[in-house]
């Protein structure tokens, strides 16, 4: 057909009805709803303990990683004075709205929260051991009846143990001012620092399928300038 400029041509285009089709399809799983407490918990097994990057390797950390954890970000850093006052030298959580001091800390099922109703620190903010953990736990919302002593939520840690085979590990994490970033009092460079965490595991049987011991060691050298 030829087809000029302007020009208008009409073509019939019959189109075949196709079957008409519908298809439901239903599923039907099993809800993961533990019937067996009403606690809102979430679980971090050793190996994700140990690998995760914490800064400062400080286990009571891990709890910021939970929905419903809120850390208290305007509360006076850790410094060699008494800045801090009654708030203890650890971290200030608030768990499910609740206030921070209503949290409660515990390892191998005793309370360590510290003096202040806080984290359980050292003088330099953090409660070391990551390699000595195997199991991490915290309780949000509707904590058991064996929790008690606290309106808050519960974090929990379980320590690792010995097994039928030796088990070992060396470690170290080094830090510097190298790579660290500048603020505006700063001058030309930044303040200097030098961090080094380090330390050792070994497990292993004293007698098979009966008694088992496990060691951990972890040290930190923290050295900075002080502000002027």
């Amino acid at each position: 057909m030829e087809i000029q400029e302007g020009a208008e041509r009409l073509v019939d285009i019959h189109l075949a009805i196709g079957e008409a089709s519908q298809t439901v399809l239903v599923v039907s799983e099993n809800a993961n709803l533990d019937t067996a407490t009403s606690a809102v918990q979430a679980v971090n097994t050793g190996n994700i303990v140990r690998h995760l990057p914490l800064n400062g390797r400080d286990w009571t950390t891990l709890a910021s990683l939970q929905p419903g954890v809120a850390v208290v970000r305007t509360e006076n850093a850790v410094t060699l004075g008494n800045a801090r006052g009654n708030r203890g030298l650890g971290l200030m959580m608030a768990v499910g709205g609740a206030r921070p001091e209503s949290t409660s800390f515990e390892l191998d099922g005793i309370n360590v929260t510290d003096y202040a109703s806080g984290a359980p620190a050292s003088v330099l903010g953090l409660s070391l051991g990551v390699d000595a953990i195997e199991e991490f736990s915290i309780i949000t919302e509707n904590a058991p009846a064996p929790y008690g002593r606290t309106s808050g939520g519960v974090i929990d840690a379980v320590t690792r143990a010995g097994t039928n085979r030796f088990h070992w590990s060396l470690y170290e994490f080094f830090r510097n001012s190298a790579l660290d970033a500048r603020n505006f009092l700063d001058g030309l460079s930044a303040p200097p620092l030098r961090k080094n965490q380090f330390g050792a595991t070994l497990g292993g049987p004293i007698k098979r399928q009966r008694t088992f011991f496990f060691f951990d060691y972890e040290g930190i050298r923290h050295r900075w300038a002080l502000p002027p």
